[in-house]
């Protein structure tokens, strides 16, 4: 049954207590006008500003040029974001009612549940009682709109003493019935909406009264789930605009499909539009027309598919073009939007008839909100009838450089828009500006209308308001209509006078639309309009039968038949419409004839016709064989939407449509199954696999934009035999991964759905909709899996292959390892399938691995030899001692054997690093270094060892100084200072070298000062302060101190359990091998690249060492390949190749690493030590064809450069041109490295200019730039900086400028280069400030702090951040632009325990 739950003011007081913040008076308010852009002859005056409003969210101007507005308080402070809450994902798309959303939020503890009632939401009137054109007075209308489900109020209109307000979960009628400006009566229409967390802002809005005199709404794709005394009108999957009568009854969906419409409009002929929102991904705004039964072909869930395995974001909605304009071959079941528009639609509204230039006569206003006043305003545009439907006219800004949220007309015809002041966060702040046209508000007509509209309908007489009808004032006709609808007795025949006998075309049609009313509400005898069906007008033929079919069937009927072959293709849209409403299935034939002929031509009209077809032809089954393709698809339509709308489901009706020759048509059978055919349509779908069945679907390709049908047909039918959990299941996905008529991501979906089928993901494959699936059986697979490989696939992509190994290792086929082995030694395979099948091999452990290796280090692919090297610190050393005279007469030039010395410390190793006579050759100028250094361990002998070992420095224990606070830090953290060490004597550090040198020798073991570092209860890892900003209490840290408020000092390695003394000593000393990766400590960098590089810190000087033993012990890593095989564990548990770790991708920065290597032998380096990357800074200067054919020849690659630096700053528009040409340039540097990602900096601050005007800047040269990033594919990563410690002066700090910049420009190719290092410093807070941004996310760069080392030297808790990083789905590559404390191999191997969780 319908809510309608009053409320007198007793019972629902004004909370006196509730003091929102709310700043006062900046008075930039009126300087903020000087900025916008207007057109010609306007102006533009602030009317209102905080103190008196804050937070606006929408207004509407009533008829008395009062103001009311929405404030919203609990934006971020209640109304949740699902970004920040993925840990609940499932649960919110699996939701299906407001009650499911709050006992969700129940999961996050009392304390919390209770903080997320505490902010309200509130209606504010503000007028200006002594009209001098400045508001004066602010009252608080209506409040204490809270509670946990309680989302924002963001839809206002006032009508007649009444005032709608949405603010889910319900649509409110308020009254003021004792005149003081304050609600005294609440009452509850509905309630219900918002059965989803969804994304903030995604809401209730739009309100609107149609010239049917219904409630007209719009609800995001928060979904629905509405109670009423007729039954449940729902919709949990999209956005939807609804309508009802004004007391609420008669709730209707009218148009779903849609993400997030904000306001809704109708023009001057009754058509509704509306503007509906992108999904941050590729997908564009539009511009959209609202249908009665219309569907965009949106779904909630396919927000969170965010690609893999060949798909991109958003599932079939990018991958099928639902959100594209109409084109051929479009999803038969869309009724497409007429354009894109816009970026961040917001409020709306359409020309008032008066107070305009002619020349913006029966436009509409749409409100850009994107977060910046550079790019935010307002858009002023007409539409154009094409057939049945509408093109966009031209585009102009009616007023730019501002921050509207929302904008109407007021009485006068001026047009006032409310002004978010700042970003996207809550400012406390507010504005309502008011902008006319000083000529057109003071006409006759624009006056005329400011009285009549003042003065109000209720007292006028029949005659007057029947006259009103030809007003120019569009809402003087609309209201002197719904007046004259409201007289039972008098109003009939005035408005039966002017539909028939007006003057004008709109008095006509208002004439209509009044009769309309009537007869529905009072059930007046609409005869009147029969013979208007014959009238000469098309409009006048179209409106009619329109209003006849919602008022009075019987009528209505009579006419629609011949209308139906109209000569207009609006009388003809209108007809159909009522065809289907009626239920008129005499018309059938006309129907169907209508759908021949319009074929795809018009995409409003083919809707009418299938809205035409759901109402009257009952067994649309007949039209399985028409002739025309068009009809069968339209017949597959018709049944989709009666299964949606609770009518006949779809199962084996639709089977012969789904085995339909055409390809089209089978598709579109497949859609409607998939989605409303239940466990029935996805039995029918499994089985429909090309040639499997001997049906063939790969023809039929559309031009244009469309893609072929094969391909979004077997998404659906892998996912229907993926969800059947069957051995014949699992055998249909198998033929379509051998099978070469399917493209490979196909393939590479049916190898995942293989290796993940005993715990299948919940989210669908296909639409990202719940779906629990049960653990099913796997015991047939491994044969299934081997059969693939008995057929012999010859066209195999090595991608295939690699999928195809790891499943069967993932499944332990018993023909595996032999299979596994036969790859490796079958050199028709590319190296790095063969590396693949090695690893496979391996890991199964039923190999011999000393023979496999063996083996691969003896072929002359250089990929397999790089996979096979780490294996060897894993096998006994006495048996691979006679391998390492081989490892160094590589002759290949890629050195793999030499840097895996680097990495084995065994005295083998050292003896030959001291001993071997190295040859010249490809690496002469390094094989010349190494023999240097021989021939010195020759002179100096166990005394230059241990001089080495010590780098020039003795070490003694030092006590840690007392613990100090740091003030003004995000985090509180507590720090130790640690002082410089001494250097011992000369004497005291060649007796500890020669004692390591002796045989049997290991070391003095030195004990480590104490780590008096903080320690949380709550997280045993945890060794830092830093808050989680996550919700729930147990993910939550002390922002202040730790858990227990308690120090716990960290022990030493001596103490820790299972490491015993001789492990700690052999941990401290270091032999000659472990030189070649322990040697180096970052040097200076040259002048150009300190000039560009984007972010400079000072480093520490070079550890003390010769210089021949530098170069020389820089030769393993010189010559090093990429190694990407896993698990190659050195003797004491170290990794011999730490940049190999288990959750996360490092990209190593060698420019801080390596420093005092040649460029192109530190990226050997990287490569040596496992980094699947490395990063670098500015590209100019560096030799690109080098670092591009070296880094494919190790196969590492270039996760990111500098594109642009410091300096000229983009924050500057007199730099823009030259910003232009650089991303250009390096774009195409970027494909040459096959580099993905490009940071770009901001600049730094500018004399005189503010912050908020160099960010504009910053958006404005970022969405120039945006288009050359998405033509070459490259992102451009935008990094914020820090000011505390390293670049004071710098204009963009921390992540909330830098998210909000991101957002405006609005492009996918541009992101953050999310620096963890700065954000510390600026802010602290890691994983909160992650949350709150990560869809903006493009690039992670990390160091600790203090110092900026890696990983492990400071306070911040790197496992803990990483891990959450993982968790919000980031995985993408990680930069260390970080310095090493105590040389590469240290850092690395910190790195590598900092990934370990």
């Amino acid at each position: 049954m319908r809510i309608a739950l009053l409320l007198l003011a007793a019972l629902a007081p004004q909370d006196d207590d509730y003091k929102p913040e709310i700043h006062a008076s900046t008075g930039e308010g009126e300087a903020h006008i000087q900025a916008m852009q207007v057109p010609d002859g306007f102006t533009v005056e602030l009317w209102a500003e905080e103190p008196m409003l804050a937070n606006p969210v929408c207004l509407y101007v009533s008829r008395k040029g009062d103001c009311y507005v929405g404030e919203t308080f609990r934006h971020t402070h209640g109304v949740l974001d699902m970004r920040e809450l993925r840990y609940w994902l499932e649960i919110d798309i699996g939701a299906t009612t407001v009650e499911d959303r709050v006992e969700m939020m129940k999961l996050a503890g009392d304390e919390q549940f209770e903080k997320w009632s505490r902010e309200h939401d509130q209606i504010r009137l503000i007028r200006d009682t002594d009209h001098d054109g400045k508001a004066d007075e602010a009252i608080v209308f209506g409040a204490k709109f809270d509670g946990p489900a309680a989302g924002i109020g963001a839809g206002l209109l006032e009508h007649e003493g009444d005032v709608y307000w949405t603010c889910i979960p319900e649509l409110w009628r308020l009254k003021d019935t004792d005149g003081d400006g304050v609600t005294d009566e609440r009452e509850a229409l509905h309630t219900g909406f918002g059965v989803h967390v969804a994304l903030l802002g995604h809401d209730l809005h739009g309100l609107r009264i149609g010239p049917d005199g219904r409630l007209y709404f719009s609800s995001g794709d928060r979904g629905f789930h509405i109670q009423t005394p007729d039954g449940v009108v729902r919709n949990t999957k999209s956005g939807s605009v609804l309508r009802c009568e004004l007391d609420g009854s008669n709730l209707e969906i009218v148009h779903s499909g849609l993400r997030n419409p904000q306001e809704l409009v109708f023009d001057q002929w009754g058509d509704l539009f509306t503007g509906d929102n992108n999904s941050d991904s590729i997908d564009r705004a539009r511009w959209v027309q609202i249908h009665p039964g219309g569907e965009n072909g949106w779904r909630y869930s396919f927000q969170w598919m965010n690609g893999g395995n060949g798909r991109g974001q958003r599932g079939s909605w990018n991958e099928e073009k639902l959100w594209f304009p109409h084109f051929e071959g479009q999803a038969g079941y869309l009724t497409p939007p007429i354009a894109w528009l816009a970026s961040g639609p917001s409020g709306l509204a359409y020309d008032p008839g008066v107070g305009l230039p002619p020349e913006l006569a029966n436009h509409f206003f749409l409100v850009d909100f994107r977060g910046g006043r550079s790019y935010s305003g307002v858009h002023a545009f007409d539409v154009k009838r094409k057939g049945a439907g509408f093109e966009l006219g031209e585009v102009e800004p009616f007023v730019w450089n501002c921050l509207p949220v929302d904008g109407d007309f007021g009485p006068d015809g001026a047009y006032w828009f409310c002004d978010w002041v700042g970003g996207w966060q809550k400012t406390g702040r507010g504005r309502i500006y008011r902008m006319f046209h000083e000529d057109a508000v003071n006409t006759d007509a624009a006056k005329n209308a400011q009285t009549i509209l003042a003065e109000g309908f209720r007292g006028r007489g029949a005659s007057e308001l029947g006259d009103l009808l030809a007003h120019p004032h569009k809402d003087v006709r609309l209201y002197a209509q719904l007046e004259l609808a409201s007289r039972p007795e008098e109003g009939r025949l005035d408005l039966e006078r002017a539909a028939l006998d007006g003057n004008s075309l709109l008095q006509r049609i208002h004439g209509i639309w009044g009769i309309g009313i009537g007869a529905r509400r009072h059930g007046w005898d609409s005869a009147s309009l029969l013979g208007l069906v014959e009238d000469p007008d098309p409009e006048i033929r179209a409106q009619a039968v329109r209003t006849l079919a919602d008022c009075d069937g019987q009528l209505a009927a009579s006419t629609v038949r011949r209308l139906i072959i109209d000569p207009d293709d609006r009388v003809r849209y209108q007809a159909l419409l009522a065809a289907g409403h009626l239920g008129f299935a005499e018309a059938t034939n006309e129907i169907v004839l209508q759908l021949e002929m319009t074929r795809e031509s018009d995409p409003a009209l083919r809707h009418a016709a299938i809205e035409a077809m759901v109402g009257c032809i009952p067994d649309l089954g007949l039209y399985a064989h028409h002739i025309s393709v068009d009809v069968r698809v339209a017949a597959v339509v018709a049944m989709r939407r009666r299964a949606e709308r609770g009518g006949e489901a779809v199962g084996e009706n639709l089977r012969p449509f789904l085995e339909d020759e055409h390809p089209r048509v089978a598709l579109e059978a497949a859609r409607a199954l998939y989605e409303f055919g239940g466990a029935t349509g996805l039995a029918m779908i499994s089985t429909q696999v090309p040639e499997w069945n001997d049906i063939d679907r790969t023809g039929g390709i559309v031009e244009g934009p469309g893609r072929g049908f094969l391909t979004p047909f077997m998404r659906r039918v892998l996912s229907a035999n993926e969800r059947g959990g069957s051995a014949l299941d699992a055998s249909r996905i198998a033929f379509v991964i051998g099978s070469d008529r399917f493209e490979d991501s196909l393939r590479l979906d049916g190898l995942r759905m293989l290796r993940t089928w005993k715990d299948a993901p919940n989210l669908d494959y296909v639409d990202g909709h719940f779906r629990d699936l049960p653990e099913r059986d796997a015991s047939f697979l491994p044969a299934i899996v081997q059969e693939l490989m008995d057929d012999e696939p010859a066209d195999w992509s090595d991608d295939l292959w690699k999928a195809w190994i790891e499943t069967a290792a993932v499944l332990h086929i018993e023909q595996g390892p032999a299979r596994f082995e036969s790859i490796v030694r079958d050199t028709d395979h590319t190296g790095p399938v063969r590396a693949a099948a090695l690893d496979a091999l391996l890991a199964t452990k039923s190999a011999d691995p000393f023979a496999m290796v063996q083996f691969a280090l003896g072929d002359p692919d250089t990929t397999l030899r790089a996979a096979a090297f780490p294996r060897l610190a894993k096998l006994a050393p006495e048996e691979m001692q006679a391998l390492i005279p081989g490892l160094l007469q590589d002759g290949d030039g890629s050195g793999p054997g030499r840097a895996t010395l680097g990495q084995w410390r065994t005295r083998a190793a050292d003896h030959v690093v001291l001993t071997w006579p190295f040859p010249r050759g490809t690496h002469a100028r390094s094989d010349s270094r190494l023999r240097g250094q021989r021939d010195r361990h020759r002179e100096d002998g166990a005394q230059h060892v241990g001089r080495a070992i010590d780098g020039g420095r003795g070490h003694r224990q030092v006590p840690a100084q007392p613990l100090r606070r740091r003030p003004g830090r995000g985090s509180h953290c507590l720090r130790t200072r640690r002082p410089r060490l001494p250097a011992l004597s000369r004497q005291r550090r060649l007796d500890g070298a020669a004692h390591r040198a002796r045989p049997g020798g290991t070391g003095a073991a030195r004990d480590a000062p104490e780590d008096p570092r903080v320690h949380c209860r709550s997280e045993p890892s945890c060794r830092c302060t830093i808050p989680e900003r996550g919700l729930l209490p147990d993910r939550r840290h002390d922002r202040r101190r730790s858990c227990d408020g308690n120090q716990r000092r960290f022990p030493s390695s001596d103490e820790r359990p299972g490491r015993d003394d001789r492990g700690a000593r052999r941990r401290r000393s270091r032999s000659p091998a472990r030189l070649v990766r322990d040697a180096h400590r970052p040097g200076s960098e040259t002048d150009a690249s300190r000039d560009a590089q984007p972010d400079r810190t000072p480093r520490q000087p070079m550890t003390r060492l010769d210089r021949r033993t530098i170069l020389g012990a820089g030769l393993g890593l010189a010559a090093a390949p990429s190694v990407l095989a896993q698990e190659a564990m050195i003797q004491d548990g170290s990794v011999a190749q730490p940049g190999r770790t288990k959750n996360t991708k490092f990209a190593a920065n060698v420019e801080m690493w390596w420093g005092g290597l040649p460029f192109l032998d530190r990226i050997r380096a990287a490569a040596a030590m496992g980094f699947p990357a490395f990063e670098m800074w500015p590209h100019r200067g560096k030799d690109i064809d080098a670092i591009a054919d070296l880094s494919g020849e190790l196969g590492i690659e270039c996760a990111q450069f500098t594109a642009w630096g410091f300096s000229p700053g983009m924050n500057d528009a007199k730099n823009h041109d030259a910003v232009e040409q650089e991303i250009e340039a390096s774009c195409k540097v970027a494909n040459k490295l096959r580099a993905k990602k490009a940071t770009v900096i901001a600049g730094n601050d500018i004399a005189g200019v503010s912050q908020e005007a160099m960010h504009e800047q910053v958006v404005v040269a970022l969405k120039r730039v945006a288009p050359i990033a998405e033509a070459h594919d490259v992102m451009l990563i935008l990094e914020p900086m820090n000011i505390r410690v390293d670049h004071e002066g710098h204009c963009l700090y921390g992540s909330v400028d830098a998210v909000n910049i991101c957002r405006e420009v609005g492009s996918t190719h541009v992101k953050i280069n999310w620096d963890l290092y700065h954000m510390q410093i600026s802010e602290g807070d890691l994983c909160g400030r992650m949350k709150d941004g990560f869809d903006q996310i493009g690039y992670l760069q990390l160091a600790d702090h203090p110092g900026r080392y890696e990983p492990g030297t400071g306070e911040i808790h790197y496992p803990r951040v990483l891990r959450a990083a993982k968790e919000l789905g980031y995985s993408g590559y990680v930069g260390l632009e970080c310095r090493p404390m105590e040389g590469e191999a240290k850092a690395a191997q910190r790195v590598h325990d900092a990934d370990n969780w």
